[in-house]
């Protein structure tokens, strides 16, 4: 009898550290899941940080090229109202002047 409570108190013992190192190793693995989570984390807002980054750029460039084309295009216009201003300055204050004294409307 005596032999036989010891026995189970050994077996006891035993399952008890074996509870206790199954409970380590679990809590052991949560813990790198944890981190590996945070690591996943910190990787995913990097790559979309890089992304975002390149997607700026791109409309940066897009923008800048948009407004170079957008003054040229004004550039043109202006002059081209310039060379039809000199062109007809003369002939434009002369029919001007003839409606003013002839009496026509404009």
């Amino acid at each position: 009898m005596e032999r036989t409570i010891k026995l189970l108190l050994e077996f006891d013992q035993a399952g008890q550290q074996i509870v206790q190192e199954a409970e380590n190793a679990r809590q052991q693995v949560l813990d790198h899941l944890d981190q590996d989570r945070k690591e996943l984390d910190q990787q995913y807002e990097q790559r979309m940080q890089n992304r975002l980054d390149r997607y700026r750029q791109y409309l940066d460039g897009e923008t800048q090229g948009e407004l170079e084309r957008l003054r040229r295009e004004g550039e043109a216009r202006s002059q081209q109202l310039a060379k039809r201003y000199e062109a007809n300055r003369e002939r434009w204050v002369q029919e001007m002047v003839d409606r003013c004294i002839g009496g026509q409307t404009v």
